[in-house]
């Protein structure tokens, strides 16, 4: 996203047309928790900043009528390394179900990214026995099946069963096309696009989550935010 400071206004937009449940963002470029934003109809459920260098960050934003439902997951949060894997999670209490957006800085360290990423899998799923749902900025592409970061990767996500459900291109320069961007789950009934959603360099990516009942399905945006001074 690089920054949500100018991007309040098309992220409340959209919000508000697409009334989506679950605001997935990375990069967010927040500094203070007094410099969060108010978006209408929404509750920042959980926010990761840096403290000692400045930009990226990882935040989930859940609707309000949600907002009682929700449990900040410290425990995951805490395991964060500044520059490496940011990430914010938090426990849908009704669904058993852990939402969780990270952000992998390009020139983080790969094994060290890979390792805390596993830490987290095996207390969530194996530990905790819960349903997951991972929406981030990876920075590895998911395209590239035989670069040795992206099997390690893939590998370890399907040792604990995930999806990985999106498999277009998120980031598209004039030279360059990739898939760094994802939303993996466990989950079953699930539908994911990619989404432009105009607020950042990278596409967003939308995903549906569709339960037996009708009135309880529920829509997640995983944006990444941009700006030059997202989720």
């Amino acid at each position: 996203m690089q920054s949500i400071g100018n991007k309040i206004e098309q992220l409340q937009t959209l919000a508000y047309k697409r009334k989506f449940d679950f605001i997935l963002l990375s990069e967010h470029w927040i500094t203070s928790y007094d410099d969060i934003p108010d978006i209408d109809g929404y509750h920042w459920a959980s926010t990761y900043r840096r403290k000692c260098r400045l930009r990226g960050g990882a935040a989930i934003l859940v609707r309000e009528h949600q907002r009682n439902n929700i449990t900040v997951q410290n425990d995951i949060n805490r395991m964060s390394e500044e520059m490496v894997i940011e990430l914010s999670a938090c426990l849908w209490r009704d669904r058993k179900l852990i939402i969780l957006t990270l952000y992998r800085p390009p020139n983080g360290s790969i094994p060290t990214f890979l390792n805390i990423l596993e830490r987290v899998l095996d207390n969530v799923i194996n530990k905790n026995k819960l349903d997951i749902i991972i929406g981030g900025d990876f920075n590895i592409d998911f395209l590239l099946k035989e670069d040795s970061a992206t099997k390690r990767l893939l590998n370890m996500l399907s040792s604990y069963k995930l999806l990985i459900t999106i498999h277009e291109y998120t980031r598209v320069r004039l030279r360059t096309k990739k898939c760094i961007d994802n939303i993996i789950t466990n989950l079953q009934n699930v539908k994911s696009r990619v989404v432009d959603a105009d607020i950042s360099d990278h596409y967003g990516q939308e995903m549906s989550l569709l339960w037996k009942k009708p009135k309880d399905n529920y829509n997640l945006l995983r944006g990444k935010v941009m700006i030059d001074a997202c989720v």
